[in-house]
C-alpha cells in the first residue's frame, strides 16, 4: 500500500529550488556543484541513483524510495507500540499512513521521508537497549546513526542523549564506536574520493557558515521574530504536519483539529493515569530527545518556510493520538467511539488526498518556469532574486537567457542597445513601464516556500 499509493501520486517537475538539486543529483551527483548542496547526503543519492538506473523516471525513483520508508517508519512505530502495549496497533498505523506531510515527503524530490525511517528504527533499538543491554540492538542502533548521517544529518541532533549509553555500559563503548564509525567510513570514504578532500572541506565551511549566519532560515539568519517562529512552528506541526485546522483553511480541516485535540488530551491522560509501561530511564530519555530537536529546530532550522524540519515529532503525536482513540473506548459508548473515529479517519483522508492531489499539479515556481518558458525570445532579460535565477537557469530551453539580481545590472544590458529587449522580472517595475501582470499561486500547504510569486513582462 505504502509503495503503491506513492507510486500513484508521484510528480513529475520540480517544485522548489531544493528538488531540482536532488534531481540533479540522480543524473549528475556532485556536492561540490551543489547537486545537491552539502552536506551531499552521499548515502541517500547514492540509492537514488541505484533505484533511478532502474527506473529512468527521477519522479517514480522519489517516490518509490518514500513508499518504502513509510512502510519502514510503520513498521517501527508498530514495534515501539509493542515495546509498551499489547493493545491492537491498526489505528495507529492507519492515522500515520494517512498523515499529510508523511504522504507530502513521500513522493518529494527530498531526503528527509528516509530519514525519518532511520530516525524511527534506530529508535526503537536505542528504547530496546535501555530496557534491557543487547549486542544485537547495540550493533543496529550505531549501524542505523552512521547511516542517519548520511542521508539526514539535521536529524542527529534527536539522538544527543545516546550519550547515556556510554555512561551506563563503559565497556561496551569501543564496540559502539566502531560500529558507529564503520557505519560511517561506508558511505565516507566513496564521498571523499569522488568529490575530493580539499574541496570537501571548501564547501563545507562555506555551506555551514552560510546556513548559520545567511541563508538557512535559523535565528542568525532570518528576520523573523522568537514569536513568529514559534507560531510557524507549531503552524507545521499542527497545520502541515497533521492536516489540522489554522486561518482560511477548509472548515474540514476544522473537524480533524478537533477530534485532533480531543484525542491527544485522552491520549496524555492515558499515559499520565501510569496504564504506559515506562522504565525511569524511557520517561527521562523520550522527552530529552524531543526536546533536543526541538531546540534544533527551534533556533537553527527554517521552520518559517519549510515544515519538513518538524517530522520527527509527528509518530510522537500519532502515537499520543492511538493512546487517546483507546482511552476513548474506555469512556464512551462503542457506537460512539466508532462513530468518532470513522468520521476522524474519512476527514483526514479527505485533507491528506487533496494535499498530495494538489501536489501532482505545479507549484507556483513550476508555473513560472512553464511561463516563461512560452514567452521568452533570443532577447530575453530575467530579473529576480539569485535562488529563483537559479532555479530558471538550469531548465532546458532557459539557459540562453540573460539573468540579472538588480535594476542596475538590467540597466547595464540595455544602455546604449540596439536590441530590443522583453524584460521578465519578479520585482515591481519602478521605472519601466508594465505590459502585462501575472500572478502564479498553488496552495502553501503543498509548499509553503514561493506560495505566491508575481510576474511582470516589460518591454524595452
Amino acid at each position: 500500500m505504502c509503495l503503491v499509493t506513492r507510486a500513484i501520486t508521484s510528480i513529475y517537475y520540480i517544485e522548489d529550488i531544493d528538488s531540482l538539486r536532488f534531481a540533479l543529483s540522480a543524473m549528475d551527483y556532485s556536492v561540490v556543484e551543489a547537486r545537491p548542496h552539502f552536506p551531499g547526503y552521499p548515502l541517500y543519492c547514492f540509492l537514488l541513483k541505484i533505484v533511478y538506473f532502474f527506473t529512468g523516471s527521477v519522479g517514480l525513483s522519489f517516490s518509490l524510495i518514500g513508499g518504502f520508508s513509510t512502510f519502514i517508519i510503520l513498521y517501527f512505530m508498530d514495534r515501539i507500540w509493542s515495546l509498551f502495549t499489547s493493545i491492537n496497533s491498526n489505528i495507529l498505523l492507519v492515522i500515520g499512513f494517512l498523515c499529510p506531510l508523511l504522504w507530502l515527503m513521500g513522493n518529494r524530490y527530498m531526503p528527509d521521508i528516509m530519514g525519518l525511517a532511520l530516525v524511527m528504527s534506530a529508535f526503537y533499538y536505542f528504547l530496546k537497549i535501555l530496557a534491557q543491554y543487547e549486542l544485537k540492538s547495540i550493533l543496529l542502533l550505531f549501524l542505523l546513526l552512521g547511516a542517519l548521517l548520511g542521508v539526514r544529518l539535521s536529524y542527529a541532533p534527536f539522538f544527543i542523549p545516546v550519550v547515556f549509553l556510554l555512561f551506563r555500559y563503559p565497556k561496551k563503548i569501543p564496540i559502539m564506536v566502531i560500529t558507529f564509525l564503520l557505519s560511517v567510513l561506508v558511505w565516507f570514504v566513496p564521498w571523499v574520493f569522488d568529490s575530493g578532500w580539499n574541496s570537501l572541506l571548501d564547501v563545507a565551511h562555506n555551506n555551514t557558515a552560510g546556513h548559520f549566519t545567511d541563508w538557512g532560515g535559523g535565528i542568525m539568519s532570518e528576520e523573523a521574530t522568537y514569536w513568529h517562529r514559534f507560531v510557524k512552528m507549531i503552524e507545521s506541526i499542527w497545520a502541515d504536519g497533521l492536516g489540522a485546522w489554522w486561518y482560511k483553511r477548509h472548515w474540514i480541516t476544522m473537524v480533524v483539529g478537533l477530534i485532533y485535540s480531543v484525542l491527544i488530551f485522552l491520549g496524555l491522560r492515558y499515559i499520565y493515569l501510569r496504564r504506559l509501561k515506562l522504565s525511569l530511564e524511557e520517561k527521562i530519555v523520550i522527552p530529552i530527545c524531543i526536546l533536543f530537536y526541538l531546540f534544533w529546530v527551534y533556533f537553527f532550522q527554517n521552520i518559517v518556510y519549510k515544515p519538513r524540519h518538524i517530522m520527527p515529532f509527528l509518530p510522537f503525536i500519532i502515537f499520543l493520538c492511538a493512546f487517546g482513540i483507546h482511552e476513548l473506548r474506555k469512556y464512551s459508548s462503542d457506537l460512539f467511539s466508532k462513530l468518532l473515529i470513522g468520521i476522524f479517519i474519512l476527514a483526514l483522508t479527505i485533507v491528506s488526498g487533496v494535499i498530495n492531489w494538489q501536489h501532482q499539479t505545479p507549484t507556483a515556481i513550476a508555473q513560472v518556469e512553464n511561463y516563461v518558458q512560452h514567452k521568452k525570445d533570443s532577447n530575453t532579460i530575467f530579473y529576480s532574486i539569485p535562488l529563483i535565477n537559479y532555479y530558471m537557469s538550469r531548465h532546458v530551453g532557459l539557459k540562453d537567457m540573460i539573468y540579472c539580481t538588480s535594476q542596475d545590472q538590467v540597466d547595464a544590458v540595455i544602455k546604449d542597445s540596439l536590441i530590443k529587449y522583453t524584460v521578465i522580472t519578479t520585482f515591481v517595475p519602478s521605472n519601466h513601464k508594465r505590459e502585462n501582470q501575472h500572478v502564479f499561486f498553488h496552495n502553501p500547504y503543498v509548499n509553503r516556500l514561493w506560495y505566491q510569486i508575481p510576474i511582470y513582462l516589460l518591454k524595452e
